[in-house]
């Protein structure tokens, strides 16, 4: 008879009362409702219960609380030992023992019946090192008082079978195939598109022995305030994963231990990642997701590589949204790296995605609200912080706003390098509710600022106090940043900046600091647009300016200043040039030194206009202003030096 504790109490507790029944009749009454009691109870999993169906060795059941499974109630061959039940469950208190000789490598269980198997209680192996692989096609149920004890990994299986190395099989169903079982270790489960039972935690705390994994290859998996925890891995494999309130985690059995091993966390789905309040994470080994699509509520999925440069964290998936919450591959200095490949779409709503070295992100659209694309790190809580690269190959577009930004700035260390190719670009605005506002930034505080290059195959926009940087400071250059598309507009307060700021003018108007000024390049197809704008290649201290380079079939430069301006050395170079028209209006376009040689200004067009405006190459000598234009249009505009006759070719038109 099965063995359950809570029979007797729910009886005593039941309190019914009845009519008088002859004696005969109340016996009987009573042996049927311990029967269907005992039935309900026992198919519900509510007591502990467990069964051999026979198929590898003598049927019958065991005595708890603590269930022993002895070696020859199943079937040994070679390092593996192999149990058929016909049900398996625990509840608080109950322990399920598995006993063998040393020579056990591997312990295959199975359970037949077709009821869920609900673990309540302990899991325990007194065979020294030995695996543990869990199977029950119609599902495994973990609640809070599980636990493991055992020194080997654990595999939970809802699949229709173990295959073994060499071939052989370990069948979920007493078959024939159970006369070819051989001493090969497991090595995969199930058919990739069978039908597989759920496995679920609720409440559980599964943490595994030092250098062991834990692995579930189910169907829908689910963790309800629960947590997987492995020392050396944790791999998942099934068809949803919903976590909530919840952690996997493939962690060294010391915190910040650096010279520990730990293996990867894997998660392999056939349907979504599903995470609210929950994180997944893993240390040396890193951390791979393949879904179809991934939705994290204020959740982190992230890695912690330490001093280890193959650390990464890779997610593949057809979309991901990620709302108040992190994708992360950073500890300490500039590594860890993040791969999103995306057949569709990321959304990033308050969310951040960071490495220490490299991000790098294929989508079709992505839209970053009020969140953060960022790559670098350093090496403790002081600088020097080193800039990381980030890569963005988008089919579609990319979009910045509420504050989005994508940072791969240094802090007395070197910026990385930022490359973004898309359909449109689009980015715009302050944040909701903080002071960071839309921006692009390479830049480099007393570290050289990081290339910036971006391509988008239609339309680029910057506005409503946007910006790109690429600046630099102290004795360190500021670089390049590199603008292509068919449509570019730069408007309403926004600014595209390779300046050099002398360190001093934060502290004591100091300009020996030596620092040169990058370059900007802005390449248009069809338009473009500077509204309302600002450009600079400006220096501060003694470095010398930088370059503007800007071309399109029409130009247009309206309220903004484009600068490449110095203070104590050169003026830069300014080169605008349009296959049709150039019209500058209400606009300074200026490579002045305020104490040496006057920069280079050249303006190229078919029709050149310009309102209301300064062209101004003032220097100690003057700078040059030349226009090359057929019809040169100049109204209340002034170009310095005046005294020299700019070049024209082609007549001044007042």
């Amino acid at each position: 008879m099965k063995h359950c504790r809570a029979r007797s109490r729910l009886i005593q507790r039941s309190g019914v009362k009845t009519n008088p029944v002859p004696p005969h009749r109340s016996l009987c009454t009573f042996a049927s409702l311990w029967i269907v009691l005992a039935h309900t109870l026992a198919s519900s999993g509510y007591c502990g219960s467990i069964h051999f169906d026979g198929s590898l060795g003598s049927a019958g059941g065991l005595n708890g609380p603590t269930f022993l499974i002895p070696a020859d109630r199943g079937k040994q061959i070679g390092g593996n030992l192999f149990h058929s039940f016909s049900d398996f469950n625990l509840i608080k208190n109950d322990v399920a023992s598995f006993q063998g000789p040393s020579s056990v490598e591997n312990i295959l269980a199975r359970v037949t019946g077709g009821g869920e198997s609900r673990i309540n209680g302990t899991l325990r192996s007194e065979i020294s090192g030995a695996n543990l692989y869990f199977m029950n096609p119609a599902g495994v149920m973990f609640g809070r008082s599980a636990k493991l004890e055992i020194s080997g990994s654990l595999s939970v299986v809802t699949a229709t079978k173990v295959q073994l190395k060499d071939g052989g099989r370990f069948e979920a169903n007493p078959g024939p195939a159970d006369a070819l079982l051989t001493s090969a270790p497991p090595t995969a489960f199930g058919l990739l598109n069978e039908s597989r039972g759920p496995i679920t935690l609720t409440g559980t705390q599964l943490s595994a022995a030092p250098n062991t994994k834990i692995s579930l290859n189910g169907g829908d998996i689910k963790l309800m305030d629960g947590a997987l925890v492995s020392a050396r891995s944790v791999v998942i494999r099934g068809g949803k994963l919903t976590m909530d309130r919840s952690a996997i985690r493939s962690v060294g059995p010391t915190p910040f231990q650096i010279n520990r091993t730990t293996g990867p966390t894997r998660v392999k789905l056939r349907g979504d990642l599903t995470m609210n309040l929950s994180d997944l994470g893993g240390e040396r080994g890193g951390v791979s997701v393949h879904a179809s699509a991934i939705r994290l509520w204020s959740s982190d999925i992230f890695v912690l590589p330490l001093d280890v440069q193959d650390a990464p964290l890779e997610i593949h998936a057809q979309e991901m949204r990620l709302l108040d919450s992190d994708i992360s591959a950073s500890d300490q200095g500039p590594v860890g790296r993040v791969r999103i490949d995306l057949s569709g779409n990321l959304l990033i709503d308050r969310g951040y995605v960071h490495a220490g070295e490299l991000v790098d992100i294929s989508a079709n659209n992505v839209v970053c609200a009020d969140g953060a694309v960022a790559a670098g790190g350093s090496y403790g809580a002081e600088p020097p912080f080193y800039g990381g690269d980030i890569y963005l190959n988008l089919a579609g577009d990319l979009e910045l706003r509420d504050g989005g930004r994508i940072d791969a700035a240094g802090f007395l260390g070197p910026a990385g390098t930022i490359r973004i190719r898309a359909t449109n670009i689009r980015i715009d605005s302050f944040a909701r509710d903080s002071f960071f506002f839309g921006a692009i930034d390479a830049s480099g505080t007393d570290g050289d600022g990081g290339v910036i290059q971006i391509e988008a195959r239609e339309k680029f926009g910057l506005q409503n106090g946007a910006s790109i940087f690429a600046w630099g400071s102290g004795t360190s250059l500021a670089s390049n940043i590199k603008i292509t598309a068919d449509d570019v507009l730069i408007s309403k307060g926004s600014e595209i900046s390779t300046e050099s700021y002398a360190l001093g003018d934060v502290f004591g108007n100091n300009i020996t600091d030596t620092a040169s000024a990058g370059q900007i390049r802005l390449m248009a197809a069809n338009d473009l647009k500077i509204e309302g704008a600002s450009l600079r290649a400006d220096t501060t201290g003694s470095g010398t300016a930088g370059n503007l380079v800007l071309s399109g079939r029409n130009v247009s430069i309206s309220n903004s200043k484009i600068t490449a301006a110095t203070v104590a050395a050169d003026g830069g170079m300014i080169a605008v040039s349009a296959n049709k028209s150039l019209t500058v209006d209400q606009s300074l376009i200026s490579a002045k030194s305020a104490n040496a040689r006057g920069g280079i200004i050249f303006l190229r067009a078919d029709d050149f206009h310009s309102f209301g405006s300064m062209i101004n190459a003032f220097g100690i000598p003057l700078g040059k202003v030349g226009i090359a234009a057929p019809a040169i249009h100049f109204e209340s505009s002034v170009v310095i030096p005046s005294h020299e006759r700019p070049l024209r070719l082609g007549p001044v038109i007042p």
